[in-house]
């Protein structure tokens, strides 16, 4: 039996090949390893009276397998399920057809590899050779792969071969006008769904001169047919290569296309497992996020295999140097001259080092004026060959805290020189004519300038840019990072300021107070300081880190790192935003991980799969940010939460920690929607497995939320016990047992703790009290609360029913808790009472006479106080 099989996810190329590959081989079976393109699947539906059988591999066994010919394939891996077969003792026969030399494995008996932009062209060759004439049908099956490998006989991987091929199949007969009718693609609901969101997702990336386009995007559900979105993307936009990242069913489908020869596909995505053409490729990546893989693809695009920019394509060839026999005073001068803080030392033509502004400043200070500054070179200077690619031209000045690199292949023939500052400007700098309007709605530094104005008082809007200047002056990359990027971009109050620095943060701030004003508290060992401003708010600085876990859920161990590395340690992509505050930057969003996207999309996004392993208090983090924000969270993200839980590595965490991230959601205006979105995430049983959101219990966690709405607009600015109020709510159905083992877990506040153990029995005897007699005024009210912790009052007004009592207790706590006497105890003892329980009795029934409005004034309150004080004393 000779089996003619192509490679898995069969175009129509492939299909071409089987069909011509049985003219060669009369009588062989034809054999698909795996799924087919949908459209395939269509038409070979449609013409399936047209067309010889197509097996499955399944309906093939192996030991009848007398040859195998592999068409449109020759790598192993790509035969899918029938791939064994290549690996059979003894071998089996094995003849080869494809069009693209020396990317395969598989080698035969007769081999046919040919440059070409569709293998049907190798076949049409190869007929044509043993004078084997088709018909018009198997033709125009033969232009349908031609066409469709080579987009219309466009694409730049398209050969002479490919149009020759195309004439001979039309001498044939094939039907051209079949062509266009068959590979004519409209889009289905979902894809149009996804072509959208595929626009508004789309970033534009320089590499090495080449436009190259990103697009990811998040379905519900499988969307078939990918490559049809790739092709017209790429068509529509005039794009040159394009990379089409999708979640779909828990993994990362990626679609690959390239116009231009400079970027092979196929061995970008290597990396990923995929494989293809050099113009076409795709792969399918498992137990990774959308937001990894993008990292992946673009540091294989940049650094692994990089296609951009290398050092000989960002030097300054026109440089300033100095002489050896130069003296600190020369260098100190040319360095405010040239404004530059790092200057090469020259011995004639020949490189000898490197001297710094830190070396002469404190040469000078020294009153080492004259002294060569020959002195004060004293490592090897930092010489790169000119093909050192730019990333790792970055890291490597970033590790060993370079001002300048060198570029030469020896120290005496120097090409030219780059400052840290002009390379961090080319790599990220973007150039604005360039953006579409899709690359993820990124605002312009315009946009953002407004912003900073709104949001900033004037004068620390102008601190912002002074920072920015004093940074450039002492060649340090300050940005605002964080949080406040993203309330900023969303138009929400700037709270906490951060700003992260690409060297030392602890050295920029102290200069900024000398400069300022105010107070440093500087932690030199984590590389972090506050600045305390003269009015006492405070802003953070943190020299850019890396975070590593050395087990899940541990606390991560810090170590000092490049600007990229720092942000990808952060929890979602909405707070990896940073924005340059240098002079000709000011303003500008850097945004490496897609977080504006996200922003725009309303979604919180982790960066990478492990992210939740490494910190399962982020996916409590997910929840309280999509809760306080109005996000979703996508199915990308959901799936790593419940992937965590089985993994049980929430046991990791300490009952603090724990602790900590809930009372963070507790503390929000939305705390019940947001102890609702921790039930659907299976994170409630995390806190605490017996905790139930029952309707009972959701119905009094809302109306708690409402309580607390009314007491935090009456008195904005007096603290209540949020955690308390709703752990009462959350645990009121448990069995004592249970609230006790509870409260023992967890390391409470002294009065949350105290609270927990009394609530029940204080509510169930308040509720009697208040509810017995039709006639509760707010004395009786006053006489059951004043003595009760304030979370415990907030607690009964959303417990307590009809509206009438609940007025009761709002009245108590807007107004009836504030009474005070005129008198104390001391003028009923002063009067003749003594000292005795009576005292305080007669105190209480004054206040509650008060409250009644009963009495007002000293002299009714004493005479009040005194009635009941002595009625006391006859009753005894």
């Amino acid at each position: 039996m000779i089996v003619i099989t192509s490679h898995t996810n069969a175009d129509f190329d492939s299909l071409a090949c089987l069909l011509a590959g049985r003219l060669l081989y009369p009588g062989a079976s034809l054999v698909l390893p795996g799924a087919t393109e949908n459209l395939v699947r269509r038409f070979l539906d449609a013409r399936r009276e047209d067309l010889p059988p197509v097996l499955s591999a399944k309906a093939v066994a192996a030991e009848s397998v007398e040859r195998l010919v592999c068409v449109d394939v020759s790598s192993r891996d790509r035969l899918g399920s029938l791939a064994h077969l290549a690996d059979r003792r003894p071998p089996v026969p094995m003849d080869v057809f494809d069009h693209h030399p020396g990317l395969g494995d598989l080698d035969g008996e007769l081999v046919r590899i040919e440059e070409a932009g569709s293998c049907t062209a190798v076949m049409v060759r190869e007929l044509e050779a043993r004078r084997i004439t088709p018909s018009p049908f198997e033709a125009t099956v033969f232009l349908l792969g031609i066409y469709e490998d080579t987009g219309f006989l466009t694409y730049p991987t398209t050969r002479p071969a490919d149009f020759e091929a195309a004439v001979r199949c039309l001498a044939w007969g094939g039907d051209l006008d079949q062509v266009g009718r068959v590979l004519k693609r409209g889009f289905t609901e979902e894809q149009m769904h996804l072509l959208a969101e595929v626009f508004e997702n789309l970033e534009r990336h320089q590499v090495g001169g080449v436009p190259v386009h990103i697009s990811s995007v998040n379905a519900e559900a499988f969307v078939p047919d990918l490559s049809i979105l790739a092709h017209e993307i790429l068509a529509m936009e005039g794009m040159e290569v394009l990379f089409l990242l999708a979640y779909m069913e828990n993994r990362v489908h990626i679609i690959a296309r390239s116009r231009n020869p400079a970027v092979n596909v196929t061995d970008v995505l290597t990396v990923l497992g995929g494989g293809g053409h050099a113009s076409a490729a795709s792969a399918v990546v498992r137990s990774r996020t959308v937001q990894e893989v993008r990292a992946l693809l673009l540091n294989e695009l940049t650094t692994a295999r990089p296609l951009g920019l290398k050092g000989r394509d960002i030097l300054t060839r026109e440089f300033r140097r100095l002489d050896v026999a130069a003296t600190v005073h020369q260098a100190f001068e040319d360095m405010n001259h040239f404004r530059v803080n790092a200057l090469p030392v020259f011995d004639g033509e020949t490189l000898v080092g490197v001297v710094t502004r830190q070396e002469v400043d404190g040469a000078i200070q020294h009153g080492l004026t004259e002294a060569p500054v020959l002195d004060f070179v004293i490592s090897a200077p930092p010489l790169l060959h000119p093909d050192t690619p730019a990333e790792e031209v970055r890291r490597r000045m970033m590790e060993s805290n370079w001002r300048i690199v060198l570029f030469g292949e020896s120290p005496d023939r120097i090409e030219g020189l780059v400052s840290r500052m002009s390379l961090f400007k080319t790599l990220y700098r973007q150039d604005d004519s360039a953006l579409a309007h899709r690359s993820g709605g990124q605002p312009s530094s315009r946009e953002t300038r407004a912003l900073l104005k709104s949001a900033f008082a004037p004068v620390d809007l102008e601190r912002l840019q002074a920072l920015g200047r004093l940074g450039e002056e002492r060649g340090t990359q300050c940005l605002l990072v964080g949080g406040a990027v993203r309330d900023l971009l969303l138009g929400k109050p700037v709270k906490d300021v951060d700003f992260v620095v690409e060297g030392d943060a602890v050295a920029l701030t102290e200069a900024w107070a000398a400069r300022e004003g105010g107070r440093v508290r500087a932690h030199r060992t984590f590389g972090t300081a506050i600045w305390i401003r003269p009015d006492g708010a405070r802003w953070d600085f943190a020299t850019a880190r890396a975070e590593y876990y050395e087990q899940p859920a541990a606390l991560p161990t810090v170590a000092h790192a490049a600007l990229y590395q720092d942000l990808y340690r952060r929890d979602f992509t909405i707070n990896t935003l940073a924005l340059a505050l240098s002079p000709d930057r000011f303003g500008d969003v850097l945004d490496l991980f897609g977080g504006v996207r996200d922003l725009k999309a309303g979604r919180i996004r982790v960066l990478h799969g492990l992210s939740l392993v490494e910190d399962p208090t982020r996916a409590f983090r997910a929840v309280r940010f999509a809760v306080k924000l109005g996000f979703t969270l996508p199915a990308e993200t959901a799936n790593l939460i419940q992937a965590t839980i089985k993994q049980g590595v929430f046991r990791n965490l300490s009952p603090k920690r724990v602790l900590s991230e809930v009372e963070h959601i507790l503390s929000g205006p939305s705390a019940a929607e947001a102890l609702k979105a921790l039930e659907e995430q299976k994170l409630l049983k995390v806190f605490w497995p017996a905790l139930k959101l029952t309707p009972k219990v959701m119905e009094t966690l809302y109306r708690v939320q409402q309580a607390l709405a009314f007491f935090e607009t009456q008195f904005p600015e007096e603290p209540v016990n949020r955690t308390a109020l709703y752990l009462m709510a959350l645990t009121e159905r448990l069995p004592t047992a249970e609230l006790e083992a509870f409260r023992e877990h967890y390391p409470f506040s002294q009065s949350t703790r105290e609270a927990l153990e009394v609530y029940r029995s204080i509510t169930w005897r308040a509720l009697r009290d208040l509810t017995r007699e039709e006639t509760c005024t707010p004395g009786c009210a006053y006489r059951v609360l004043h003595e009760q912790p304030l979370c415990v009052g907030l607690f009964l007004l959303a417990k307590i029913q009809p509206v009438q009592r609940q007025n009761l207790v709002r009245d108590y706590l807007a107004r009836d808790r504030f009474v005070r006497l005129a008198i104390t105890g001391k003028d009923l003892i002063e009067a003749g009472v003594p000292p005795s329980p009576s005292i305080a009795r007669a105190l209480l029934e004054t206040r509650v006479a008060k409250v009644e409005g009963e009495v007002s004034g000293r002299t009714s309150e004493l005479a009040h106080a005194l009635e009941v004080a002595r009625a006391d004393e006859e009753e005894e």
